[in-house]
């Protein structure tokens, strides 16, 4: 049989059949996105499916992209725990903020643009201003952006100098619940949940509109799919935005404007428009000057927060008593090792870093704060996270409500670990110095002439006999010390040697309270002030009692040694008297005897 050629088109159209969608089709890319009730935006609809803004967009860009999209419903304090942990693969609808960039990666193409609100009962008069605010309870979804936000409703109120009790719901419903029954003053949502629900609870808007955010797709950090979901989702949502006739645009007029179904028209008398043109000029100067007051207090915010934010001490607030930051300052980087993204997230980080030693003094602390007992500071020990120890100390201020129950405390944490090395080289520098006087029996002292005050070393009190705790140092209570008869001659001493400008040296006596004396050499120098006048005199004072006890022995012993001597001499002084006298006789004699031998000579001499 033979086989002909196969024309080009029908070898075309063959390979485009055998290699159509139909018959290589790849097997769906399984993707977990994470949902929450936040209608219109996400919510379940009567069939428990999940629908709104985000889902119809994400099936939308999904069926481009071959995906099977699984829902995982939830809270959104669980959404956020599930992206951390990886176990969904995108989260819509978050807000990209600085310490939730440290968490999650986010696409590069913002889908929403989102504002927050406060929400309050219908029959709540008039909400003037933020400061109504004061003392109330305020209904927050939990780590909300509006929330706990760098614009959130927390820093709000804090910089204004508010304290207020958060109420963490699990959901926006939860939040306007809350009002509605009124368990809290007001409640914070985004503006389309808000515009959207609050009739249906009761609520109405107020002025505080706050916290812009930009709304985008949020990725676990770690996952193999987050390069490749971030690029299909910010290729598609580019292409999408570009095109004014696409599903994105569509779904924007569905769940966010409302269509005008019935105008009605309404003729005004004169004196109407009249009043509604002055009421306008009114609410007109009346923005200016609420415009004006803004960007003065947000000028003024912006000064107070640069200062907090350059501060080398970490400034926090936490919230009680559950232990939350509320403010972590940049500091607590250099501080701690943690950064305040870090903290925001794992408020027990803290905890780790509290130096074992202190754990107990902590645990009592705690129990005390949460009853409105707690010091002014305290200084303690931490763990950085290198591992190196530090001291800090701690300045705190209570925060309570109009009830006086403690709802915060804001603290400033300073690293005073080097003046604590220097205290420490100190203190053993003085232990030392003390020994070695209690050795050598030499106290010292310091007289402020300014702010006349005396200081007295150890080795002082122990040669007055006097308790430390007990005496007050004083030039009198020095005085009092002092042997009677020589108070003189001491005060003349010290008086004389300021008033010359010159040192002196004296020897004096103690006289202490059991009545036993002691000898003391003395020595002073006085110092002045370029006025000339004295400011400050220093001096030592040596126990030479016992080296006195010494010289009155060894005078003693002299003086007995002289008294022998002079009593030898004189007998010494009689037996050469005595001796002279006999050596006399004996030199006569035998002068007499060499007369006479010579006479007895001479007189042979004339009889021969």
């Amino acid at each position: 049989m033979r086989i002909g050629k196969f024309p080009p088109l029908s070898l075309f159209l063959l390979l485009t059949f055998l290699f159509s969608p139909q018959w290589i089709c790849a097997e769906p890319l399984s993707i977990r996105v994470g949902a929450y009730a936040n209608p219109p935006k996400i919510f379940q609809d009567d069939n428990g499916d999940v629908a709104g803004f985000w889902p119809e967009l994400i099936a939308d860009i999904a069926k481009k992209e071959n995906w099977q999209i699984e829902y995982v419903w939830g809270s959104w304090s669980e959404g956020l725990d599930r992206l951390k942990s990886g176990e969904i693969d995108i989260f819509p609808d978050v807000a990209v903020t600085e310490s939730r960039k440290a968490l999650y990666e986010f696409s590069r193409e913002t889908v929403l643009l989102s504002w927050s609100r406060l929400y309050v009962n219908e029959d709540i008069p008039v909400f003037s201003s933020i400061f109504d605010l004061s003392g109330r309870k305020i209904a927050v979804l939990k780590n909300s952006v509006n929330y706990v936000g760098p614009e959130g409703i927390r820093k709000v109120l804090r910089s204004f100098g508010i304290n207020c009790t958060f109420i963490e719901c699990e959901s926006y419903a939860k939040v306007f619940q809350a009002v509605q029954n009124n368990s809290a003053y007001g409640g914070v949502s985004n503006r389309n949940f808000g515009n959207t629900y609050a009739e249906k609870y009761g609520l109405k808007q107020t002025s505080l509109l706050f916290q812009p955010a930009n709304l985008n797709f949020a990725f676990p950090q770690q996952s193999r799919l987050t390069p490749l979901l971030i690029s299909a989702l910010d290729k598609n949502i580019k292409s999408l935005k570009n095109d004014p006739d696409s599903i994105y645009y569509n779904l924007l007029k569905k769940h966010f404007e409302t269509g005008i179904s019935k105008i009605n028209v309404i003729t005004f008398p004169l004196w109407a428009k009249q009043l509604l043109a002055f009421l306008g000029i009114v609410v007109i100067v009346s923005l200016v000057a609420i415009i004006i007051f803004r960007i003065k207090l947000r000028n003024s915010s912006n000064r107070y927060l640069r200062l907090t934010e350059n501060a080398r001490d970490m400034i926090y607030r936490m919230s009680l008593p559950d232990g939350v930051y509320e403010y972590v300052s940049p500091a607590s980087a250099e501080l701690f090792g943690y950064t305040p993204a870090e903290l925001y997230t794992s408020p027990v980080l803290i905890q780790k870093a509290i130096h074992p030693d202190w754990h107990k003094y902590f645990e009592e602390q705690w129990a005390k704060l949460i009853v409105g007992d707690m010091p002014p500071s305290y200084e303690y020990q931490i763990i950085h996270k290198s591992g190196q120890t530090k001291w800090v100390h701690q300045r705190n201020v209570l925060i309570n409500d109009n009830s006086g129950r403690p709802i915060a405390i804001e603290g400033i944490v300073t690293d005073i670990t080097e003046r604590k090395e220097i205290e420490t080289t100190l203190r053993e520098s003085k232990e030392k110095l003390n020994e070695a006087q209690r050795i050598a029996h030499i106290g010292s002292w310091d007289l402020d002439l300014i702010k006349n005050e005396l200081y007295w070393s150890e080795e002082v009190y122990r040669m007055f006999d006097l308790e430390p705790k007990q005496t007050v140092a004083s030039y009198e209570s020095f005085l009092e010390n002092i042997h009677p008869d020589d108070r003189e001659l001491v005060n003349n001493a010290y008086t004389e040697s300021v008033k010359n400008k010159t040192p002196y040296d004296i020897v004096h006596r103690l006289l202490l309270s059991d009545g036993s004396i002691k000898f003391v050499r003395e020595q002073c120098e006085t110092f002045y002030a370029d006025s000339g006048k004295a400011s400050r005199s220093i001096g030592t004072i040596q126990d030479i009692t016992e080296i006195r006890q010494a010289d009155l022995e060894l005078e003693k012993y002299r003086n007995n040694l002289e008294a022998l001597v002079k009593e030898q001499t004189e007998e010494l002084e009689v037996k050469v008297k005595e001796l002279e006298r006999m050596n006399t006789l004996f030199v006569g004699r035998e002068f007499r005897i060499k007369e006479l031998r010579d006479k007895i000579v001479e007189l042979e001499k004339n009889q021969g």
